[in-house]
């Protein structure tokens, strides 16, 4: 009688001696859930191990918290240079220069936002600053330094101050038939109604262009004069009623070479 275990060798042998074709009937799946270990002539199932499936990675979205691009910085508005401007840049001009305006018909490129002149050493403010072009400034203040001497020459005192009217506003010219646009309109005027002394003492045009003779007149005649060197226009109490109680000086181009003067 054979021995289990020679039993169990003969069988083995036999299945391996059998035809392809049961080979083919009884062929597994490639991937068979399960195979058959012998072990001391027992059959065990065991189950294959099976790969974990990996969890499916979602693109996370960005929080608040999150840094995020930072949006592209734009140019701030386009300001002239201090150099553009001589008298502003050495000092004797007091201000800064400002944004470009435009205003439908009405703006220039350039323009200074004025506040005072420096005479020598002392600085010499207007009462009210003032939009102007750098050709206005710069003639303000040469004019501003000839009364600062004039003055104290008259009346023993210095200019404290100048009493300063409009400068830069979109409108039509007053007091003409003619019309047409201002040169304030352009930054390219400013209306002068009065000065103050050192001493308190005040020179207002409305008030004291008449009489003539008196110290105050002779003072603004001697100012009207010497705006008309410096200024292309010039207009005073005697020009018309609009003007009684200010000077006012623009830097318009008068003629090809643009140096005509109008002054009244």
């Amino acid at each position: 009688m054979q021995s289990p275990s020679l039993a169990l060798v003969t069988l083995i042998l036999l299945s391996a001696a059998s035809p392809a074709q049961d080979n083919a009937q009884t062929a597994p799946a490639p991937f068979a859930s399960q195979i058959t270990i012998l072990n001391n002539g027992k059959s065990e199932p065991t189950a294959l191990a099976m790969p974990t499936p990996r969890p499916e990675v979602r693109p996370v979205a960005p929080t608040s918290d999150q840094p995020t691009e930072k949006p592209e910085e734009t140019e701030p508005a386009p300001v002239a240079e201090r150099a553009s401007c001589p008298a502003l840049k050495n000092g004797t001009v007091i201000g800064e220069m400002i944004a470009p305006i435009s205003e439908g018909r009405c703006g220039t490129a350039s323009p200074i936002l004025m506040t005072g002149v420096k005479v020598g050493r002392r600085d010499i403010p207007l009462a009210m600053p003032a939009t102007v072009t750098c050709g206005v400034a710069t003639a303000v203040a040469d004019w501003v330094a000839v009364l600062d001497a004039q003055a104290q020459e008259l009346t023993d005192s210095p200019l404290a101050s100048v009493t300063s009217g409009g400068s830069m506003v979109c409108r039509a010219r007053i007091g003409t038939r003619s019309g047409g646009v201002s040169e304030h309109s352009f930054a390219n005027a400013l209306d002068i109604h009065g000065f103050i002394l050192g001493d308190g003492r005040v020179i207002d045009v409305l008030k004291d262009w008449r009489p003539s003779d008196a110290l105050e007149g002779q003072f603004l005649r001697f100012a009207q004069q010497a705006a008309c060197e410096r200024f292309n226009t010039v207009l005073g109490p005697d020009a018309n009623a609009a003007h009684a109680n200010h000077f006012h000086v623009d830097a318009k181009c008068r003629g090809d070479d643009c140096a005509g003067r109008y002054c009244q």
